[in-house]
């Protein structure tokens, strides 16, 4: 069965500042919220949809213990 097309936007932004030992980001999955049929299957003789996650708001924070390297 061919599942109707869809298109999902995800967004990233995040700070590492040179030198440090933390890493911050936040995020949002499936930005518009939408709604998408990713799997169709109708092996059981009904009808079975699988849809996506719908919008995800995170933070990852990351501290990283001991020396910091140098890119140089």
């Amino acid at each position: 069965m061919l599942q109707p097309d869809y298109t999902i936007m995800n967004l990233r932004f995040g700070l590492n500042p040179e030198g440090s030992h933390w890493l911050a980001e936040v995020y949002v999955k499936n930005l518009t919220d939408k709604n998408a049929i990713i799997y169709t299957s109708t092996g059981n003789f009904d009808l079975r949809q699988t849809t996506n996650e719908p919008r995800v708001y995170g933070l990852r924070v990351n501290y990283r213990f001991g020396k910091v390297s140098n890119s140089e």
